[in-house]
């Protein structure tokens, strides 16, 4: 595997024990986050070999989409999980609401697990793209 994808994996995995770490000590809003930015950075490494770069969130999702969902190379419950934390991560961030639900937090902590481990066992199964 290219030393780059390696880098964003384990930065995304990082997150993941970030928001872990954050849901275990109460700090719900922190925990959303760092799922949400372990997800992004799952789909930077999914979009290197390809030569993406995306600038912004919304361009990563799209190409994420079109290059391994639309195609079904991954599942497309990836997009419901990727879109679900990112609309929670909108609302801990930038609406300046305290999230006091640690079931939600936990979720979405759940599902940044499944998604990078998903995005991360196909690039090391399909290391040739």
């Amino acid at each position: 595997m290219d030393d780059n994808i390696k880098k964003y994996l384990t930065t995304a995995f990082y997150h993941l024990e970030e928001a872990k770490s954050m849901l275990e000590s109460g700090f719900l809003n922190g925990a959303v986050n760092r799922a949400y930015y372990a997800m992004f950075t799952a789909v930077h490494a999914a979009l290197f070999p390809h030569g993406i770069l995306a600038k912004s969130h919304s361009g990563a999702h799209n190409k994420f989409r079109e290059l391994y969902l639309k195609n079904g190379l991954l599942p497309k419950e990836l997009n419901q999980m990727l879109s679900a934390v990112f609309e929670l991560r909108q609302e801990v961030d930038y609406d300046f609401e305290i999230m006091e639900d640690k079931e939600v937090a936990k979720e979405a902590v759940g599902y940044a697990e499944h998604f990078c481990t998903s995005i991360n066992e196909f690039l090391e199964k399909h290391e040739k793209l």
